[in-house]
């Protein structure tokens, strides 16, 4: 039997937290994207640029408390994490994290989590900015699908999100930000996310 690797059991961790789960799009009765594709792609931008395995694991699982605080048999997903992976894994979620288990994702909380989220990631800036890689490399895939998105059907985009085209765009400028002083504005991931934020802007990505 091949022996499974860490990497691998957070992978089977995350499919069994995010299985049934699917992308935002503009028609999902005629496209349903995994979840999983999103974990996937965070991943191979972390392997990019020589990530440790516990960004990796990090990367695999960094929705799982924001979307799933609670696994499918009833446990603690905090606590399954951090038995499986250790201390510094679960760190690297927590970090990666937009609110808090049960909280309301709402119009109403959008911009108080983002702030708080911002503000939390200013934290790590100074005391950890290594835990800010899984939050770029996240930031990064989800502004490449807005992106691709914008490309394909234009600004209706903007009528996935709790927020406002103007407010969402001010999140990913504001987080990327912080991702300059944490990795300089040359580190790679940067650099292509801030080519992202500007396509965002650009009106010209709308049909």
């Amino acid at each position: 039997m091949i022996p499974q690797t860490k990497t691998a059991q957070a992978f089977a961790l995350a499919e069994w937290l995010h299985g049934d789960q699917y992308r935002k799009n503009s028609d999902e009765e005629a496209l349903k994207i995994p979840y999983l594709t999103h974990l996937i792609d965070v991943m191979s931008l972390l392997i990019q640029v020589g990530a440790s395995d516990e960004q990796l694991i990090a990367g695999l699982l960094h929705d799982a408390l924001e979307d799933q605080p609670v696994t499918p048999d009833g446990q603690v997903t905090q606590m399954v994490i951090s038995q499986m992976f250790g201390a510094r894994v679960l760190e690297l979620v927590e970090a990666a994290t937009d609110g808090s288990a049960g909280e309301s994702r709402n119009s109403n909380t959008w911009k108080s989590r983002k702030q708080a989220h911002l503000d939390e990631m200013s934290v790590h800036l100074k005391t950890d900015p290594q835990a800010l890689l899984v939050p770029l490399a996240d930031k990064l895939a989800n502004g490449q699908a807005i992106v691709n998105d914008l490309h394909h059907v234009g600004p209706v985009v903007w009528d996935r999100f709790n927020a406002t085209r103007d407010e969402v765009i001010w999140y990913y400028t504001s987080a990327l930000a912080v991702f300059e002083s944490a990795f300089g504005a040359d580190h790679v991931l940067v650099g292509r996310l801030r080519r992202v934020v500007a396509a965002m802007t650009s009106q010209d990505q709308a049909k």
